[in-house]
């Protein structure tokens, strides 16, 4: 005698209303798949346009900052030492 488990029956058939569950919970959740894919298609486009900022570059800006700041204080310092 064969014994079989009733509980996981492979060719379980389930009724039309749960079927219509089943299905709909699929569509959904293909549809959510299919919408972050999207996104983040969208957003590596997005990305790859961005220019990235090299380190010469903020390197480049430092020095510029540097040169704006000291020209700044050479320009003040004359100001100030003049009585009025």
């Amino acid at each position: 005698m064969k014994w079989k488990n009733l509980f996981r029956h492979p060719k379980k058939k389930f009724c039309k209303w749960e079927q219509g569950k089943i299905e709909e919970a699929e569509v959904v959740k293909k549809e959510a798949r299919t919408e972050a894919e999207n996104t983040r298609k969208a957003v590596k486009n997005v990305q790859s346009k961005v220019e990235k900022a090299t380190l010469g570059d903020l390197g480049v800006l430092a020095d510029l900052k540097k040169k704006m700041d000291s020209g700044a204080d050479e320009t003040a310092t004359p100001d100030e030492a003049k009585p009025e």
